[in-house]
């Protein structure tokens, strides 16, 4: 499920980050329904707090197949834990993940991703999002525009 992530990051990092600056920081699968069945390895589940949520740096989104669904961003004013809550938030009976917007993905989201980007560094983010939205093919992101999200 990773895999394409983790090649991207590698070539990203390869070719555009000049050598010396502090890596990127990347976690494993976070899921978002732990009680369901799967079939992946995941490093936290729902309700533990998101991988690097106090970070600047981008984020993924894939489906209960392995598809992603979603490369977003957290840069500047904004943390991947703030930008996570946006589509995904507890449900108060149950204390559940809840996806906030059913209706706006191609396939039920399952798990996500992060990577955090140097905080002194917080500008980078956006020029890692472009990049993998270029390189990934996912579902739900949309060229120039989120599509529904």
């Amino acid at each position: 499920m990773l895999e394409a992530v983790k090649r991207a990051l590698d070539e990203y990092e390869t070719k555009y980050r000049r050598p010396g600056l502090p890596g990127l920081r990347r976690s494993g699968l976070y899921a978002l329904f732990p009680d369901e069945v799967r079939t992946v390895d995941v490093e936290s589940a729902w309700n533990a707090q998101w991988p690097y949520s106090e970070e600047a740096g981008v984020y993924f989104i894939f489906g209960g197949s392995g598809r992603l669904l979603y490369i977003g961003k957290a840069s500047m004013n904004h943390c991947i834990g703030g930008r996570l809550s946006i589509y995904f938030g507890s449900d108060r009976a149950t204390k559940r993940c809840r996806i906030v917007n059913e209706e706006g993905w191609s396939e039920r989201p399952m798990y996500v991703a992060t990577v955090a980007v140097p905080q002194n560094m917080k500008f980078e983010a956006p020029a890692l999002e472009e990049y993998l939205i270029a390189t990934l093919d996912t579902a739900n992101n949309v060229r120039g525009a989120k599509r529904g999200l």
